[in-house]
């Protein structure tokens, strides 16, 4: 890895509410989700003002070839009502962007919103997982991201495949 390479730390945020309300009736089968649209999903970037919401498809991101790029997905909720799991993310271009692969961090103090008060934080050691990558080049590719929504009890309330396109910049 080059010298100058970042560690880039992208969050996808699902509005799980917002997708069930639109798919009240979803696959239970992983192997065909229901296809869903972007207009459900925001991505908040290593900066505040790299927060993007749906109309901005593409994603559009600064990086540089060689930056390891760092993905984790979380819903909208602050008591954990749903649980977004990605099981599987395909780049489709990997002249761009190669294959994202699921990673662990064991051993990590996370901060997490206490239960009887949402707004305050409080921190618990943890595994850290999320997917990474690595920038090849800059340009833009699409990505298929498939996930399971599920209750806060690990029950299974949908499967979904979602289509993105992200753009990287200099």
């Amino acid at each position: 890895m080059p010298q100058d390479s970042f560690d880039r730390h992208l969050l996808f945020i699902l509005d799980s509410e917002t997708l069930l309300a639109n798919h009240p009736t979803p696959s239970v089968s992983a192997d065909s989700p229901t296809a869903t649209q972007a207009r459900h999903l925001f991505i908040q970037g290593g900066r505040p003002e790299h927060w993007q919401g749906p109309d901005r498809q593409p994603f559009s991101f600064s990086a540089q070839p060689g930056d390891n790029l760092h993905i984790r997905c979380a819903p909208i909720a602050l008591r954990g009502e749903n649980l977004f799991f990605v099981h599987d993310l395909q780049v489709l271009d990997n002249a761009i962007l190669a294959p994202a692969k699921a990673s662990t961090r064991p051993g990590v103090r996370l901060p997490r919103p206490r239960f009887d008060n949402p707004l305050e934080l409080e921190t618990e050691m943890a595994d850290d997982y999320f997917w990474e990558s690595r920038l090849n080049a800059h340009g833009r590719t699409g990505v298929d991201l498939r996930f399971a929504l599920l209750k806060n009890d690990g029950s299974i309330l949908g499967y979904f495949s979602m289509a993105l396109e992200l753009d990287f910049q200099p």
